[in-house]
């Protein structure tokens, strides 16, 4: 049960929906600015892995992220993930010369792997900013103003696991099965500008428990 996984991220932002936004954080400005005739707008320009969101177009919002980096196990071919392992995955945040503070959440789909122990192991900032939990599968983080004017970037580290369970083997053969294919997790970048909204943390619902039945009489 060996495998390749080519992740592919899926940029929010294509030429449209950035016009859109940026409309949006442009205003903030130009409403505290009316008086000034020469005030020029805050620039929004950032990277992701290398590639400047703002060039995606309609038709091509998808860009390759790379491979996941298997931890070696034992009896597993090196660079191979398999039932037992931890895979890595970083994404480079580069705001460059954007001029606001901005939020960016992350959100992983698994569902085509039709595999209930393969999962996000946890998510991190490697600089030691905070991520919060905001749904299942999806986490947010801020990218404050003063950070990126000291060119700060962000590299968030996405481990993954695969738990080893007899009663998943069914799931598991289906997935190794599938070692030559590319298999695509689709992970979708949001960024959207910050004006210090309160970010909630996703709470576990709690399942109620089964009302025990009434005995007969």
């Amino acid at each position: 049960m060996k495998k390749k996984v080519i992740l592919i991220i899926i940029c929010l932002f294509s030429v449209c929906l950035l016009t859109v936004t940026a409309i949006k954080t442009y205003s903030l400005f130009e409403t505290r600015a009316q008086a000034a005739a020469a005030s020029r707008l805050a620039n929004w320009h950032i990277e992701v892995n290398n590639t400047a969101i703002t060039s995606l177009t309609t038709a091509n919002r998808t860009f390759n992220l790379g491979s996941i980096n298997w931890t070696n196990q034992n009896h597993v071919t090196p660079g191979k993930g398999a039932p037992g392992s931890i895979g890595t995955i970083h994404i480079y945040i580069d705001p460059t010369d954007t001029e606001v503070s901005f939020m960016y959440t992350i959100s992983i789909d698994l569902s085509s792997l039709n595999n209930s122990e393969f999962q996000i192991y946890q998510i991190s900032e490697n600089s030691g900013d905070t991520i919060t939990r905001t749904d299942v599968n999806s986490y947010t983080g801020i990218a404050y103003l003063n950070d990126i004017q000291n060119d700060k970037e962000y590299d968030v580290e996405i481990q993954f696991i695969w738990n080893n369970s007899a009663s998943n083997d069914d799931a598991d053969y289906a997935l190794g099965a599938r070692a030559n294919e590319d298999i695509n997790i689709p992970i979708t970048v949001e960024l959207k500008q910050y004006i210090g909204e309160t970010i909630e943390a996703y709470v576990e619902p709690i399942e109620e428990p089964e009302p025990e039945p009434t005995p007969e009489p």
